[in-house]
This record gives C-alpha cells, structure tokens and sequence, in this order.
C-alpha cells in the first residue's frame, strides 16, 4: 500500500513505498543530468517508472538501472500533436498499468506527452514545474490547463541539478542535497571501446574528444566551424594532442568539413559517428577513454562530466546557464549579450551569444587547461564591446522595421481589395442603368406601331433589343456572381482591419497604462532586485557553510588516517571531495544568479533614470507652454482658459504687491 498523498516515506520514514511514474521526454543531456535525481528516489526503496525516446533509451538504463523504461516514439515538442493523439495511446496505457502513486513531470516546461499522463493518472499525486506549458513556435498556446496538483515554484534559470533537488524534496518531503551525475559504462562498453581505439590507433587518455559539429536544428548554438578548427589545431600541434571527431550521423558532413580543415594544416582527425538513433553507451565508453572533452553545449559533454572526464566547452546565450557542466576540472566561456537568455528562439542575423566568443582568449584558456593551472569549474563570460551592443540593437530595430513594413503591406492589400470591391459595385450599378434604358427604349418603340411602314424596322430593332438585353442580363450575372464573390473578400478583408485597429487600441491602451505605472512599476521591481539579490546571498553563505564543512570533514578525515586501513580512507576522501564539488557548484550557480540579478538593477536603474529625465522634460514643456506671453495675453482677453493653480498665484501676488494690484484695477 502506496503513502499517503504528500506524505514523505522510504526507508528514512519508515513508511511503505510508492511507485513512481517520472516523464522524461528529453535528450541524452537531460538524463544524465537527472541521474542523481533518480538515485536518490530509489535509494529510498521507491519503485520507479521513466518514460523515454528511444534515443536515450539505453543512457536511461545507465542513469536508473532499477527502473522500468517506458518508450515513448512521438516527439512531444513537436507542433501540432494533440493530448489526444494515437502516437501516445501506449504510452498512456503503460502509464495506467503502471499504476504509480506519484506522477512526476521532469521537465520545467511540460509537453502534451505530461498533459495526456496528468489527465489519465487522476488518482496519483500530480507533481511538475513552474516552467508551463512548452509552445513550439508559430503555433498558438493550448486552451487546456495544468492539471497538476502540485506546481514546484524555481527560477528558470536555476541549474537542472538544483531542479532536481526541488522535485526530490516535494517527493520525499525532506531537503535533499544531490551530488553530480555519475554513470558506469560497464566493463563490456569499455572493451568495446578499446576495440575501436585500436582500430583508429588512438591510445587511451591522451586523445582529445572532440564533439564540434552540428546539424540543422542545432546550427545556431555552435562555435563557427573554421574557429573550431582554428582551436583544434592549435591545441593538437602545441601539445601533442591526438584528435577524435565524434557525434552522431547527422552531424557527420559538418564534421567532414572541419576535418577537411584540419588536414589542410596537417594534422590527421580520426573519427567516430554513432548511428542515427545513435549510439549512445559506445560514444560513453569512447568519452571516459578520453583525455578530456572540447567542444559545444551538447549531450556527449553530460555524457563527458558523468563518466570522470574534464570539459572544455564554449557556450551561448539561449538557456544559459542552466546547463553548464559540472565536471571537476571544467572551463566554460560564453559571450554574456544582453537578449539572454531566449531558449534559442534567436530573432538576430546570427546568435552572437556563441559566434562570437572570441578565438584568442578561447586559445589562451585552451593552454591553460591543458597545463593543469584550471583545477575547479571556471566559468567565463565576457563582456561585449560598445559596437557589439550597438549591432545588437540596430539588429533589433531592423526586425521592428520589417514587423512595421510587413503591417503596412498589409494594409496596403486591404485597401486595394476595398478598392476593387467599390469598382465591382459601380460597374453592376452602371449595367444595371443601362438596362433600364434599354427596356425603355423598347416600350416606346412597340407604342409607335400605328406606322405601318415603321413595323418591320421596330420588329428588327426589338429583336436586336431582345437579343441584347439577354446579353445584358448573361453579363449582370456575371458581374453579380463576381460582386459577390469581391464583397466577401472585402468583408474578409474589413473583418482583419478591425481585428488589427482593435489589437492596435488594446496595444495603445496598455501602452498608456503602462506609462502611468512606470514609476511604481521600477519601485517595486528595485525591491524586487534587491530582496533577491539578498536571497541570492543567504544561499551563497549557506553554500560557503557546507563547503567549510566538507573541508572539516576532509581534515578530520586526514587526522584518522593512521587509525583507518587505506581502502577505507579513500572511500571516505572521494565522498567528501564530490560533496564538497557539489557545494561549490551551488556556490557558482548563486554567483552567476547574484550577477545577473545586479546587470537586472543596472537596467532597471536605467530605465528609472530615463523616465525621470523623460518627466522632466515633459514638465519644463509645460511650463514654457503656461509662460508663454501668447497665453497671458489670452487669459486677459478672456479666450484661453486660467487652470486653477494659476489663478491662486496671481491672487497671492495681486495681495501682496500694492502697485500690481493698483495696475489691475
């Protein structure tokens, strides 16, 4: 029997078990990083349920080998897939025969896949994120509503890490504290892998791996290739390193390219590309044989950080930093713009965030992390130049140039079709007199048959009247079934200027509202920032207080060496030294969140200062305009109107000046 809803239970409680339904429909990044996550629910005796894409299907086993994997084959961040769909109906009924206790969705924006499971599993506790609803673009946001009943509240930009602490508190009803993601390959991948180094004469752990293509959909988050080479080259030639491109086939004809690159320069890149549903366990073995990883922010780099190995990676903006890695020693640069972070929705001529990251101070970090001075996870993010920030902006006015250009065309169309549609109505208005004329024309000549010697003449002129009046009508319905057809265009038509002059007003009304509640508005953000600010420190101190304490332990450690056999000491060493990683991992997260929340003040200080400049300008037109002699010579005629205040001032000056109240009178 499952514990009851909210109730904390395991072996911690003394309280029976439950049976756990996670939804994971993620990519191998994603998994890896949620390894501790699943660790520390079964370590509790919780039976668990992960549902997964086949891609990752085999990491899954590594990242929770006690759970059952349920294969999910439709893609839920695609557009246009409905709760409803077939694709999921397996899903759906591996969920109910399941039967969890506990539906846990993973991810912080929820997809279809956790909408469909939420409605069937009514009677489990229903836990997810404050992310939302996850919308692809050009699509319109869903009518149905979370239907979880528990909504976990953290900041988007949290590490994923720390999100899965979140959730593994609300399940377990206790602070928990995950360490780093770890994974084991297992003997048998390992031989595997040897297998293939021997192949590519690679020697194990001195080879580079370097995961530095891209495909399609992955394009706009990569370093640019020839800077790639750029690097690979330099850190190969200057320290003897052997290079191995690795990834999966659809980055396979990039790869080529920067191969090409790098045996113009003399160098030989062996490499190895999974298949396309990819390989993920050899390219594990593969990664843990390295001597370290380079490249892009990318599932192999996870891959990387959870089987021991350092990372060298340059990172962009998009969902910056919520996965940075987490390897020890780890060196991660990336170019701090200020339209980040955008979840890669990037509306630039080109994500500056990654291509720009400049190639000189990535080489310098490069020697240092190959001579050992990068010990802990250094994280870099430089600054751009004025003119960067400047091409940035001007990229942003372009795009509201074009969304204006676009909605003047449109416009324009509107009003070409309203055109057509009035020359429609005079033509059918012009026919139509002609025809009346015509039957006219046609009565007062059948009067006139009192003329014998005229009849034969009308009898051929009604013909031709009948004839052409038949043509007439033929035409006017022509003309009608055409006005018709122009006048629901231009009703079409006049319903989208309406819709747009509404959506135009309702912009306008909230533009309005939005300047009235300027001032309040950057207040109350201020305290906001500031009270922040000081949450952000209070956890960075408490982070400072564990790291304190996994030092004392580690000393307490060293003092008992004599006394504990050396398996044992070490055993407790590597304990200490992951909590201790995993406390000055918090401690960066907090470090990186306090300096984004002061670049956040900076702004809004800015802006206060901006609307203020903008009141006092306002003001002092006002006062030119109540100063202006055209206005006093108005008051005094009687045409321009006297505002309250006005008045008041000139009664106290009239009352306290005799010679300008005699002047008066």
């Amino acid at each position: 029997m499952a514990a009851g809803r909210g109730e904390p239970s395991g072996p911690h409680t003394g309280r029976p078990s439950m049976r756990i339904l996670i939804s994971n429909p993620d990519t191998i990044g994603d998994v890896v990083l949620r390894q501790p996550l699943f660790a520390a629910l079964a370590a509790e005796g919780h039976e668990l349920a992960v549902v997964v894409r086949p891609l990752v299907q085999p990491i899954a086993g590594l990242a929770a080998p006690t759970a059952r994997l349920i294969e999910c084959g439709a893609n839920p961040y695609e557009g246009g897939l409905e709760a409803d769909d077939e694709s999921l109906d397996g899903v759906a009924e591996a969920a109910r025969e399941f039967a969890p206790d506990v539906f846990l969705a993973a991810p912080y924006t929820w997809t279809t896949l956790e909408a469909r499971l939420a409605g069937e599993l009514s009677e489990a506790r229903r836990i997810g994120m404050s992310g939302g609803r996850f919308v692809p673009p050009s699509y319109p946001p869903p009518a149905d509503e979370s239907r979880f009943d528990e909504i976990i509240r953290v900041n988007e930009d949290l590490h994923e890490l720390r999100k899965s602490e979140a959730l593994a508190r609300a399940v377990l009803g206790r602070r928990v504290t995950l360490e780093n993601p770890t994974l084991d390959v297992g003997d048998d991948a390992r031989h595997a892998a040897d297998a293939v180094l021997a192949g590519l004469d690679l020697p194990r752990g001195e080879f580079l791996a370097a995961c530095v293509a891209h495909h399609e959909h992955t394009a706009v988050r990569n370093w640019p290739p020839e800077r790639w080479v750029e690097l690979l080259a330099h850190w190969s030639a200057r320290h003897g390193r052997p290079l191995l491109l690795v990834g999966g086939d659809d980055e396979r004809p990039v790869a080529d390219g920067i191969a090409e690159g790098l045996e113009t320069k003399g160098l030989e890149p062996r490499r190895w590309f999974g298949r396309a549903e990819g390989d993920t366990v050899a390219m594990a073995a593969l990664l843990e044989a390295a001597r370290c990883y380079v490249g892009r922010d990318t599932g192999p780099m996870h891959l990387a950080a959870a089987v021991g190995r350092p990372v060298f990676a340059v990172f962009g903006g998009g969902t910056w930093p919520r996965f940075r890695p987490l390897a020890m020693p780890s060196y991660t640069i990336t170019l701090a713009v200020p339209c980040s972070p955008c979840d890669w929705r990037c509306e630039q001529r080109r994500s500056y965030c990654v291509k720009d990251v400049p190639l000189a101070e990535v080489r310098a970090a490069a020697d240092r992390f190959e001579s050992g001075a990068i010990a802990g996870a250094e994280v870099r993010q430089v600054e751009p130049s004025r003119a960067m920030l400047a091409t940035i902006a001007g990229d942003a006015t372009r795009a509201a140039q074009d969304y204006k250009a676009e909605l003047l065309r449109t416009k324009r169309g509107l009003a070409d079709a309203e055109n057509e549609a009035r020359r429609t109505r005079m033509s059918e208005s012009a026919v139509m007199q002609r025809l009346e004329r015509l039957e006219q024309a046609i009565q007062r000549n059948a009067a006139g048959g009192d003329a014998q010697r005229r009849a034969s003449e009308i009898s051929r002129k009604l013909d031709q009247s009948s004839a052409q009046l038949a043509e007439a009508r033929k035409k006017l319905a022509n003309a009608a079934e055409r006005a018709e057809s122009s006048g629901k265009q231009a009703q079409a038509l006049r319903d989208q200027v309406a819709e747009l002059r509404q959506k135009l007003q309702d912009k306008q009304a909230a533009i309005e509202s939005l300047r009235r509640e300027s001032e309040k508005r950057v207040a109350e953000a201020e305290r906001r920032a500031e009270q922040r600010i000081e949450e952000a420190r209070g956890e960075v101190r408490a982070a400072e207080q564990e790291r304190d304490a996994a030092r004392q332990d580690a000393r307490a450690l060293r003092e008992r060496a004599s006394k504990v056999d050396v398996a044992t000491l070490r055993k407790d060493l590597s304990a200490a030294r992951r909590v201790a990683a995993a406390a000055q991992g918090r401690q960066q997260d907090m470090a990186l969140r306090i300096e984004r929340l002061v670049r956040e003040r900076r702004a809004i200080e800015k802006l206060a200062d901006q609307r203020l400049e903008a009141l006092q300008w306002t003001e002092n037109k006002l006062s030119e305009l109540l100063a202006s002699r055209w206005r006093l010579l108005g008051q005094r005629l009687g045409v321009a109107q006297q505002l309250p205040w006005e008045e008041q001032a000139r009664r106290k000056y009239v009352g306290g000046n005799g010679h300008a109240s005699a002047r008066n009178a």
